[in-house]
C-alpha cells in the first residue's frame, strides 16, 4: 500500500509539473501584444497643400514612426512619410499599421485657405427712430470688432432710399420690427438686441467656408457705365449663386432721432442702391468643380445723383443652402478685391 501511494504521489506531481509548465508555454506564446498608438502634431491645418500635419506612432513607448506606414483611410489622399498636407477641405482619418498591428484612427481637419469675409444685412428706415442707435452698433462692429472681416449693406424701407427688394429680403428673414440685421442670409435679430456680434463670431468660426470671391470694376466717366467681373473659386464640388449690389455710403438725409426730433442732415451709411444681378436668391452659376473657378460680369449706369467717390459694388456667393458662403466688395470707381487668403 505504501509502495502505490509513492507512485500515485510521484505521478501525479509529474501531471501537476506538466500541467504548470504547459500553462507557462501559453502565457508565453500569447502574451497580450503592445499597443500601437497614432498622434497627430495638430487637430487642423490650412487646406493649401502646404501646411502640413506630422504623425508620430508609437508601440507601446517605443517609438516606431520610421518602421510604421501611417494611411488616410478615409479617400484616395496619399501620405509622405509621417506626414501629410491636403489640397481639398474635409476631415481626414488616418490609421498606422506596424507588423500585424493597427492604431486606432486620428482624425485631422483641412480647414478653407481663403478668409471669410461676412455679409451683414441692415434693415433700416428714415423714418425708424431707434435705427441710428442699431447703425452706430453695426458700424462699430464692422469698423473695429471685425475690421475686413465683415460689411454691411443696408436696406431701407418706405423712404427715399428704398427699393422693392428690401421688403422681399425682409419677408423672407422674417425680422419683424426694425433695426434689424440678417447675417450670410442665414441668422436674423434686431440690431439692439446684441445678437449681432455673436452671428459674425458663428460665420467665421463655426460656419464652414468653402469657395472665395473675387470682383473688379471698370468705370467710365464719359458714359457714366461700370463695368464689373466677379469670379468665384470653390474648394469643393458645389452650386452657387452670384447676387451683387450697388451700394452707397455717407449720403445725407433726414432720418428721426430717438428724442422725437428729425436730423435733417443725418449720414446714412452703406445704402443699397440697385440690385445688379436677376433676383435676391442671386443668379445660377452652375456646378463648380472643387479646385476651379467660374466668372460672370455686370454693368450699371451710375446714377447722376451718385457721388461715385462713396459707391462700391458688393457680390456675395449664395451656397446651396441659400446662405452666404463669402464676399467680396470694391469701389466702382476702378477697384479690386482678390481672393482672400489666409495669411
Amino acid at each position: 500500500m505504501k509502495i502505490k501511494r509513492f507512485i500515485y504521489g510521484i505521478c501525479s506531481c509529474l501531471v501537476l509539473a506538466s500541467l504548470f509548465a504547459g500553462c507557462s508555454g501559453n502565457i508565453d506564446v500569447n502574451e497580450e501584444k503592445e499597443t500601437l498608438y497614432l498622434s497627430a502634431d495638430v487637430e487642423e491645418i490650412i487646406a493649401d497643400g502646404k501646411t502640413a500635419v506630422t504623425f508620430t506612432v508609437l508601440y507601446g513607448t517605443e517609438d516606431v514612426t520610421s518602421q510604421a506606414s501611417v494611411k488616410c483611410v478615409s479617400g484616395n489622399a496619399e501620405v509622405s512619410g509621417n506626414s501629410f498636407v491636403a489640397d481639398a477641405i474635409g476631415t481626414y482619418v488616418f490609421r498606422a499599421f506596424y507588423d500585424d498591428v493597427v492604431s486606432e484612427d486620428v482624425e485631422v481637419v483641412a480647414k478653407s485657405r481663403f478668409q471669410r469675409r461676412v455679409c451683414v444685412m441692415e434693415f433700416t428706415g428714415t423714418w425708424c427712430a431707434q435705427c441710428p442707435a442699431g447703425a452706430t452698433t453695426l458700424n462699430f462692429l464692422i469698423s473695429r470688432t471685425y475690421k475686413d472681416q465683415a460689411f454691411a449693406l443696408a436696406f431701407h424701407n418706405d423712404d427715399p432710399f428704398a427699393l422693392p427688394v428690401e421688403t422681399e429680403l425682409h419677408t423672407m428673414f422674417g425680422c419683424g420690427s426694425y433695426p434689424a440685421y440678417v447675417t450670410d442670409m442665414r441668422d436674423a435679430g434686431l440690431l439692439n438686441d446684441g445678437g449681432c456680434s455673436e452671428s459674425i463670431e458663428k460665420s467665421l468660426y463655426e460656419s464652414e467656408t468653402h469657395c472665395s470671391v473675387s470682383v473688379s470694376c471698370s468705370y467710365d466717366r464719359s458714359s457714366g457705365k461700370v463695368n464689373v467681373t466677379s469670379g468665384i473659386f470653390s474648394e469643393k464640388d458645389a452650386s452657387y449663386r452670384l447676387a451683387a449690389y450697388v451700394i452707397e455710403d455717407k449720403v445725407k438725409g433726414e432720418q428721426a432721432q430717438a428724442d422725437g426730433t428729425v436730423d435733417k442732415d443725418y449720414v446714412h451709411r452703406h445704402v443699397v442702391r440697385q440690385m445688379l444681378s436677376a433676383s435676391v436668391k442671386g443668379d445660377d452659376m452652375g456646378r463648380i468643380a472643387a479646385g476651379t473657378e467660374k466668372t460672370s460680369s455686370y454693368s450699371f449706369a451710375a446714377d447722376k445723383g451718385w457721388n461715385m467717390d462713396n459707391v462700391s459694388v458688393a457680390v456675395l456667393a449664395v451656397d446651396e443652402e441659400g446662405h452666404v458662403n463669402n464676399m467680396a466688395i470694391c469701389s466702382a470707381d476702378g477697384g479690386k478685391m482678390e481672393y482672400g487668403y489666409i495669411k
